[in-house]
This record gives structure tokens, sequence and C-alpha cells, in this order.
């Protein structure tokens, strides 16, 4: 399933339960250490397995207009079985038989940018079987864990209350979320003041569960670029994204987090299919190692289907985001998991085949 092209912020974590670790092992320390003993119970009989229990994080902030417009914005945990955790690995995964230029290019190095160019009627066809209009964002589980959980920090504790969807599945959320009081660069720890009881799972504290990485503040497109949320801009020259953070990016037990930070350019028909093509680039530091940016070239520009004129046959979707991530680390069930989170801003452009350039051979 594909995920819409404004994907803004997006955390996922998985935390695994071992499935062979009796009820007794699990407790509110996270340093994965076995008590002695605590395969017996007091009879020395063994004790009753805990099933795998897996936990998503989905936080997102997606503003528009070049920060000036706050869309969607949630924070929400759920707790799901191992059934439920495959088939949201399966639909990630996505088919194998998918066309190549399904899934976009990827950039490797600092600096680089690469393209992804699709059939408009093959594109727009294999959209029409494959992507389904229902929200996708939710982080959605099956497992209760109590009226509400909580993550918490020195500065702030985050209530995250139960909801239940129209398909009876569950998951935690904030009541109030928006771009004021979104926790740019903090760290939280995710605390289950019930624990999960019918999958035998103890109340507990996860240290350091979520890290989010700052806000941006951009530098260039300027508000003297910006035109009814929009920039013109011409193929014939590069086009420079920078941006500095509003703030230092947090550590999570006692390690730097890993970042990876991109800008993306969808290239849209205005009655037609979206994302006909999508340029994917890597963003660099700045020389002052304060902020980074992105300078797409001529050349990829010119490989974009544009019009010869503003307000043409096509626009384009620009987004920056900032993906945190940390070490695997252990749980209170003796396994590990991966965190990562992502902040980003975009708007929309107009690109415009320049004189020099309509005429090119392409």
């Amino acid at each position: 399933m594909r995920m819409p092209p404004w994907c803004m912020l997006v955390l996922t974590l998985w935390m695994m339960s071992c499935a062979d670790r009796p009820e007794a092992d699990l407790g509110p320390s996270s340093n994965g250490e076995e008590e002695e003993g605590a395969g017996d119970d007091s009879d020395g009989n063994a004790a009753a397995v805990v099933a795998p229990v897996y936990i998503t994080f989905n936080g997102t902030i997606q503003r528009s207009g070049w920060g000036e417009t706050t869309g969607r914005c949630q924070i929400e945990v759920s707790f799901l079985t191992e059934a439920q955790k495959s088939e949201v690995e399966e639909a990630e995964e996505g088919d194998t038989s998918e066309p190549d230029w399904v899934t976009l290019n990827q950039p490797e190095n600092a600096g680089e940018c690469v393209i992804t160019i699709r059939d408009p009627d093959e594109w727009a066809q294999w959209q029409a079987e494959h992507v389904s209009e229902e929200d996708n964002w939710s982080a959605r589980g099956t497992l209760y864990a109590g009226e509400r959980v909580y993550l918490s920090s020195s500065e702030r504790t985050l209530e995250l209350e139960l909801s239940e969807a129209e398909d009876g599945t569950l998951s935690y959320g904030t009541a109030d979320c928006s771009a004021d009081s979104f926790p740019f660069g903090r760290v939280f720890s995710l605390e289950v003041p019930e624990g999960i009881p019918e999958e035998g799972v103890e109340p507990f504290v996860l240290d350091d569960a979520l890290a989010i990485g700052p806000d941006i503040i951009l530098i260039q497109p300027d508000a003297d670029d910006i035109e009814n949320d929009t920039i013109v801009h011409y193929d014939d020259q590069p086009l420079l994204l920078e941006w500095n953070w509003d703030g230092g990016f947090p550590s999570a037990r006692g390690e730097d987090v890993q970042r990876q930070v991109t800008a993306t350019i969808r290239n849209n028909e205005v009655d037609g299919s979206t994302e006909i093509e999508v340029i994917v680039c890597n963003a660099e530091a700045a020389a002052d190692g304060e902020g980074m940016f992105v300078e797409v070239s001529p050349e990829l520009l010119q490989a974009l289907s544009l019009s010869d004129h503003v307000d043409g046959d096509y626009w384009q979707g620009i987004q920056i985001d900032s993906g945190v991530f940390a070490q695997d680390f252990v749980t209170p069930y003796g396994e590990s998991f991966e965190m990562k989170s992502y902040v980003s801003i975009g708007g929309f452009g107009d690109f415009v085949r320049a004189a020099s350039t309509s005429n090119a051979d392409l």
C-alpha cells in the first residue's frame, strides 16, 4: 500500500517480547537481564509462557504551505500480536512482482539526487488497482493496555488515551496535537502502568523509547520566493533548498541519534496522474555546520515533464524529511527494536521549461 505523498513525520517502533520467556521474567527494568530462577514458580513448576507483544508508534505532523499550515498531527501508540505484526510487515514490503518504477530509486551519498520516471497511463492504472483511499497513517493494534499510557520526559508528559476504530482496532493517542505543542527535539520514555493483561505482560517502563528531531527553519525558499504557497522555478537553473535546525538533535541511552535527511520532488499532472516523476536527494551539511541543503541540477529538472509557461499542465510537491534513528536496544522482554521518527516540511512548486531548454532533446 503506497503511503500518501505528504509523509511529514512517520515513526514506527517495534518492540518484541521473547516468546519462550516466562512471565516472572517481565518487569519494569529495561536492562534485559534474566533473574535467577525466573523460569520456575515457587513450587518449582514451569511458569506461564508470555506471548510475543509488539508496539508501534506513529507520530505525524503534516505541514504544507512551506510550514504555514498544519494538516495531520498525531502521536499514537498501539500494541499488536505477532500475527498482526506479520500482516503489517507484509503490507510494508509490498508485492515483489511490482514493476521497478513503483518503488522509488534512493540516493546513496550525501548531496546525491536520483530520479524515478513512470509512464503516466501505466502508473494511473496501477494506482487504481492497488492504492486504497483508507487512512493508513494511524497506528492500530488489537491489544488492550489499560485506558491510557504515557510518554514522559524531563520537560513534559504526554497522556495517550485509548480509542477504538470502527473495525475494532485499538490505539492510544494525544487529544491535542499542533505545531505549537508538538514535541520537537525531545526524548520520551514509554510508561504502560497497567501492562497488557491478556498477554500476561506486567506494567513496565521503556526508557528513551522515542526520540524526535528539532523543527526545520527554512532559509531557501524564503518568503520573497513564495506566492500562494508556491515557488516558481525555471529548469535551466539549479534548485536550492536550504534550512537550519531549531535546536539540537537529542541523544538516547547515552548515544547520539543517527540522522537521515532527504528532499523529495514529486511531479504531478494537473488533470491526471500524480507522482509521474520523483526526484529524491540526500541532503548535505552546510559549510557553517549549522544547517543542511540540497541542490538539484538543471539536468535532473529537465528530465521532468514540464510546461513552457507558468500555471501549466504540471505541479510539483516538494518536501524536506528529517529522519531520526537510534541503535537497537534491549527491552524489558529481552529483545531489541529499532526506533525512528520523521519531522518534515513542504510546499508546492510551479516548475517551468525555460526557453533555452524547451526545444532540447531530453
